[in-house]
């Protein structure tokens, strides 16, 4: 299937080259031209965090209309399931998006990584945790 396609149960189909939010902060003029242009060369695969300064917002405003042509992934500080939960219920909010793509786990225990990031495909939040 296509990027568009994409639901929890979906295989993610991703390019090699993929674009990085964390330094969106540093030229926030240009944040969403620049996204546009990754988009436009055919980059599809685009990766946030919590902890980038304003990424998360740059990126929802620049996806608006543009979110079925990426495989979209953020990171959060796993802790518990109900703490991962609500740090991904933060992120979708601000990148205006109803779910990511990829869940990557930040800083974490090995048990506390597989139970919180287990929990958020079953919510249909996140298609694959990382």
């Amino acid at each position: 299937g296509s990027v568009g396609d994409l639901h929890p149960q979906s295989l993610i189909h991703a390019q090699r080259t993929g674009f990085g939010g964390a330094r969106l902060d540093e030229h926030p003029d240009q944040a969403t031209t620049t996204v546009h242009r990754a988009l436009d060369r055919q980059v599809n695969f685009i990766d946030t965090a919590r902890v980038y300064p304003d990424s998360e917002q740059y990126l929802g405003v620049a996806l608006k209309g543009r979110r079925s042509q990426v495989v979209l992934a953020t990171k959060a500080a796993i802790e518990t399931p109900d703490r991962t939960q609500q740090i991904l219920e933060k992120s979708l909010t601000v990148l205006q998006v109803d779910s990511v793509d990829l869940l990557y786990a930040h800083a974490c225990d090995t048990e506390g990584r597989f139970l919180a990031t287990r929990s958020c495909p079953e919510v249909g939040k996140s298609a694959s945790p990382g």
